[in-house]
């Protein structure tokens, strides 16, 4: 049995970047916070390059995010990607807004019923 694992870049890139917008944080404040060039956060978010493992460590603790959650693909996983971009497009929102969209999404799961 291959139990090599085989990681998945582009969902790496993704992840990064969500948690990164969650965070607020631009490409170069991430790069400054991590110590890498904001040219190689820009290439990892677009998945045209890959970092150490170091990297991504330092990553994941300056976004305050579990490394497993950057490179792993599990129904958890999947669960904390969709709650990162869902608190990324919020966070530019007010409470106002926010009561508004929780009503129509009231509303959307009153009419799919």
């Amino acid at each position: 049995m291959d139990k090599r694992y085989t990681l998945d870049y582009a969902v790496l890139a993704e992840r990064i970047k969500l948690a990164r917008l969650g965070k607020g944080y631009s490409q170069s404040k991430l790069a400054e916070l991590v110590g890498v060039s904001t040219n190689t956060i820009g290439k990892l978010e677009i998945n045209y390059t890959t970092v150490s493992l170091k990297t991504i460590l330092n990553i994941a603790n300056v976004l305050e995010v579990d490394v497993n959650y950057l490179v792993c693909d599990s129904p958890s996983t999947r669960k904390q990607a969709n709650d990162l971009f869902i608190e990324s497009l919020l966070q530019d929102f007010t409470d106002k807004d926010k009561e508004f969209i929780i009503q129509i999404i009231s509303a959307v799961r009153a009419y799919k019923k």
